[in-house]
């Protein structure tokens, strides 16, 4: 009578291990998808617009991105040049006033009382050469990135 328990054991051990083995086994679920984010688009300064945002990339193209997500710079105005000849390096204080005053129409507050900063990308020699006359006018925050528009903050 000693071979009952024994066997029963023996019996017991395999199913035992087969229903630990089905609760342990791989299902074919699949991993979660990461949410699509909006793409950003590597593009030359040349195509930069009013409205856009960007990073920069490197002094000839820059990272376009979606307004609301962090960025270091928005292009705020567009100003067209009509000078036959290049300016040359007077071309800053050429437009300075113009992109200041298009800040505080823009930003809501004049340039010298806001906390954010203005920077100007105007034409090369060689871009000027070949018909480019417009200057952007770029407004961005110097202590952090940006997330929004700009526009109306009143900083």
């Amino acid at each position: 009578m000693r071979r009952a328990p024994l066997a029963a054991a023996l019996l017991a051990g395999p199913l035992l291990a087969v229903a630990l083995l089905s609760g342990c086994s791989v299902g074919t679920t699949s991993a979660p998808t990461a949410t699509p984010t909006p793409t950003e688009t590597t593009t030359p300064f040349t195509s930069v617009e009013a409205g856009d945002c960007y990073d920069t990339v490197d002094r000839s193209s820059v990272q376009v991105v979606d307004c609301d997500r962090p960025h270091g710079f928005e292009v705020f105005a567009s100003l067209l040049l009509d000078d036959a000849e290049y300016p040359g390096t007077t071309i800053s204080d050429a437009v300075a006033a113009r992109c200041k005053s298009a800040f505080a129409t823009f930003v809501g507050v004049e340039f010298d009382a806001s906390a954010l900063s203005l920077r100007t990308v105007a034409p090369s020699q060689r871009t000027w050469e070949q018909g480019d006359r417009e200057v952007l006018c770029v407004v961005f925050d110097p202590a952090a990135r940006t997330s929004g528009s700009l526009a109306g903050s009143a900083r």
